[in-house]
């Protein structure tokens, strides 16, 4: 059964160009040996991810970022079954919106109401960035 997870996380130290470079390195290969996709969004400090693919696998990809000391104050925002994949050709998209003027407007922290929750407005924006 295919699975997604989508969630929001605060990184717990200053991260570099070449820390988020280092990061995606070995997420990408991580991610394709398990046939893990998904998308990552980073805005100053902040993470959002999609992370789609086996249920059992993209709950041990989730407890591994859980206990990853580089994240806390991780909040999901969607955890269900999916009939397919919305982000298929990548093992990990990635944005870096912290000086984007137009997507960068959005605060990641605004997907935590609960009315954000209970649709797929957290989803729908991750999926903005996806180019087939």
């Amino acid at each position: 059964m295919l699975y997604t997870i989508i969630y929001i996380s605060e990184s717990s130290k200053d991260i570099s160009e070449k820390d988020l470079e280092q990061i995606l390195t070995c997420s990408r290969a991580n991610n394709c040996t398990v046939g893990i996709s998904g998308m990552l969004i980073y805005k100053n400090g902040e993470f959002m991810q999609a992370l789609e693919g086996d249920k059992d696998a993209v709950e041990k990809l989730m407890a591994r970022i859980d206990g990853d000391d580089r994240h806390e104050n991780i909040t999901i925002l969607s955890q269900k079954p999916i009939p397919n994949r919305h982000f298929k050709n990548w093992s990990m998209g990635f944005e870096n919106i912290s000086d984007d003027r137009s997507k960068g407007q959005v605060e990641l922290s605004s997907f935590l109401s609960s009315s954000n929750k209970q649709n797929d407005t957290a989803h729908n924006f991750l999926k903005s960035f996806y180019k087939q």
